[in-house]
């Protein structure tokens, strides 16, 4: 596990971008939830998850026919690829620059106000990261809802990755939320090394954006995984 977190296309961007991102990893996977999890989420999720032993003893098998995981997998592709596409799309072109405030008619040249030139790369981020939430969130519940309806056990895990949602959802927003400031960063680098133009930011967007992307759909992924590997050997499609 441990590994695997510190392997994510994510975490290995920023370790490029920051050696002090690339550090080891020197907790395991208990140890860092449980400085995202304080004791009042850890008594919920305890409550959550008897909750989700009991499923068994209530669920009662609904009439679904069909391979589930391949139509799944399809719709995740669908998303993935979409979001792929709006982040690879063109960047904005920066904005024309600005007459100043209550600027006066006259003959001479104009005073101009010119805009920051991370500014529409800035609102493009905004607007991809609020595309993917979106999207993905929407996709995630969509596959709960398919899991729930397939067997007693993948309605437990259905269960169980809806309360973690919940739990960590704010936290992880947090987190998100701080990427676009890692970027600015990186763009102040590359302009120390006199890689400043507006190609060079973008593509360093570009690049983060699409592990973020990665990072949002793994939770999906995972799900998924489940419900193949519950359908019989041979049916994994990732």
């Amino acid at each position: 596990m441990r590994s695997t977190i510190s392997s994510s296309r994510l975490a290995r961007l920023l370790g490029r971008w920051d050696a002090v991102a690339d550090e080891p990893v020197r907790q395991d996977l208990a140890e860092r939830l449980s400085q995202w999890l304080p004791v009042r989420d850890a008594i919920s999720l305890d409550a959550a998850h008897r909750a989700i032993q009991a499923l068994p003893a209530q669920w009662a098998a609904p009439h679904v026919r069909g391979p589930i995981p391949d139509a799944l997998e399809r719709e995740l592709q669908r998303v993935r690829e979409t979001l792929v596409q709006a982040i690879q799309a063109p960047p904005p072109r920066p904005a024309p620059p600005r007459r100043g405030r209550h600027a006066l008619p006259q003959s001479g040249p104009v005073a101009t106000e010119p805009e920051d030139p991370l500014a529409p790369l800035r609102r493009q981020a905004a607007d991809l990261q609020r595309q993917m939430g979106l999207r993905v969130d929407a996709l995630r519940h969509h596959v709960r809802r398919q899991l729930a309806a397939r067997s007693a056990a993948l309605a437990q895990l259905a269960a169980l990755d809806a309360a973690m949602e919940q739990m960590l959802a704010e936290r992880l927003q947090k987190a998100l939320a701080t990427l676009p400031l890692l970027w600015e960063r990186r763009c102040a680098q590359l302009r120390a090394q006199g890689q400043d133009g507006p190609a060079e930011g973008a593509r360093a967007l570009q690049e983060l954006l699409l592990a973020e992307l990665e990072t949002r759909l793994e939770p999906v992924a995972g799900l998924i995984e489940a419900a193949a590997r519950s359908a019989g050997p041979g049916k994994v499609t990732r």
